[in-house]
């Protein structure tokens, strides 16, 4: 059975930067991921959110690389949010006292609401705290 898995901006931040951390466990998720049967997909709000950072950290040209890469990737889907993805994306936004879920992240909870998601492919530690599970687990 397919599972499906939500690709948060960390995850794409460590598959692009190689010198980045976690960038040989996040090569190596997203090479295991079809023989584990994950689905991995995103949302549109992370997509702009990864190329701005990546436009600000490596410039234009490699955001621009990296955004086609992904709009044309058969492994990881980006998804549109759809109005009522929309409407519980700002509904969470507005009641989320959490100040690390920026529009972004409440727009990737909407998604996975709506996909009965439980699992991201992060590294960013203090999502699990509002009950998501995390992979590829990060070693303490």
């Amino acid at each position: 059975m397919t599972r499906l898995i939500l690709v948060d901006d960390s995850a794409l931040l460590a598959l692009t930067d190689q010198s980045h951390p976690h960038h040989s466990r996040a090569a190596l998720f997203l090479e295991t991921s079809r023989i584990r049967n994950y689905q991995l997909l995103t949302v549109t709000p992370i997509l702009i959110h990864v190329c701005d950072l990546i436009r600000s950290r490596f410039g234009a040209e490699t955001a621009a690389t990296v955004a086609d890469a992904l709009r044309n990737s058969t492994i990881i889907r980006v998804e549109s949010l759809s109005e009522d993805d929309l409407e519980e994306a700002w509904r969470i936004f507005r009641t989320t006292e959490d100040r690390e879920w920026l529009f972004h992240r409440c727009s990737a909870a909407a998604l996975m609401n709506r996909l009965n998601i439980d699992t991201l492919f992060s590294f960013e530690e203090s999502l699990s705290k509002h009950g998501y599970k995390l992979l590829p687990e990060v070693p303490r």
